[in-house]
């Protein structure tokens, strides 16, 4: 009995440690196959967990308004690994972004590279190997 005791605390020991990787979706959203470039202006950078978020003001193909567009990217963890930190980008920056759109359409993407228009500065996202580099 007192074995069965253990396993059993061990086992919901282990499976509430698991419960928060659930909470952790997949890229699925997001058209891997496909890649646009859209040029804007940075609105706000969000240096946090789970994802760091970069919202920019996207310049209209044809004239019109700018729309609001939210790139996300990998942990603060990983993208600090390789040299990024939350002074990478600031509003009012003018920025190049390759992404992958989402599928349905909205404004959003996975952000891809990054190119920081005043200083040339190029930063790469590599989302399947939870890599990032900054040449």
């Amino acid at each position: 009995m007192k074995n069965l005791c253990l396993l059993l605390g061990l086992f919901l020991v282990a499976a509430g440690i698991a419960v928060p990787a659930l909470g952790h979706h997949s890229v699925t959203m997001f058209d891997l196959k496909n890649t646009i470039t859209l040029t804007g202006t940075v609105k706000k950078f969000r240096w946090s967990n789970p994802h760091v978020i970069l919202w920019v003001d996207v310049d209209p193909p044809e004239g019109g308004e700018s729309q609001r567009w939210a790139f996300e990217l990998t942990s603060p963890g990983n993208l600090s690994r390789s040299g990024w930190s939350k002074r990478s980008f600031s509003p009012g920056d003018r920025v190049s972004i390759d992404n992958s759109p989402l599928k349905n359409g909205k404004t959003g993407g996975l952000l891809k590279r990054a190119v920081i228009l005043k200083t040339g500065e190029v930063l790469l996202f590599k989302w399947r190997k939870e890599q990032v580099t900054k040449p």
